[in-house]
C-alpha cells in the first residue's frame, strides 16, 4: 500500500497531473463571461462528487486560449488539421484508453475546441470518457 501511494505520489510531482479514475466519471463544466478590461477570473462554483463547475471572466474570444489562460487544459495540437487533442482537464489526465469529450450544451460536439469561438451564451463541459 506504502508502495502504491508513493508511486501515485511520485507521479503527481513530475506530472503535475493525476490521471482519473476509471471505475468514476469526471465532467468540467465551463461557463463564460465576457470582460473588456485586464480583469480576467477564474472561479469554481461547486465541487460535487466527480464534477467541479468553472464560471471564467476572460478577454479571450476562443475556449481554448480561455481555458489556457487559467491553466485548465493540456494537449495536442495539429495545426495541419485544425485539430486539438485534449489530454488534461483542471489538473485530471486520462489514460491512453479514455479521452475527455467536448460537450455544449448538454451535447456532444464533433467541432474541435482548437478554433472554437466561445458564445456566451451556451455551457461547456468536458466528460471523461472510456473509448
Amino acid at each position: 500500500m506504502k508502495a502504491l501511494i508513493s508511486l501515485l505520489l511520485a507521479g503527481v510531482l513530475l506530472t503535475g497531473c493525476i490521471f482519473v479514475d476509471s471505475a468514476k466519471a469526471a465532467v468540467a463544466i465551463f461557463t463564460f463571461e465576457a470582460t473588456d478590461d485586464e480583469d480576467s477570473s477564474m472561479e469554481i462554483l461547486s465541487v460535487e462528487d466527480n464534477t467541479t463547475t468553472f464560471h471564467i471572466k476572460t478577454t479571450k474570444t476562443t475556449v481554448l486560449a480561455a481555458l489556457f489562460e487559467f491553466g485548465l487544459i493540456e494537449g495536442l495540437q495539429d495545426d495541419e488539421a485544425d485539430f486539438y487533442v485534449v489530454k488534461v482537464i483542471d489538473g485530471l489526465a486520462v489514460s491512453d484508453n479514455a479521452k475527455w469529450v467536448l460537450h455544449i450544451d448538454g451535447e456532444a460536439s464533433p467541432d474541435s475546441i482548437r478554433s472554437m469561438e466561445i458564445d456566451f451564451d451556451k455551457v461547456y463541459s468536458f466528460v471523461y470518457t472510456k473509448n
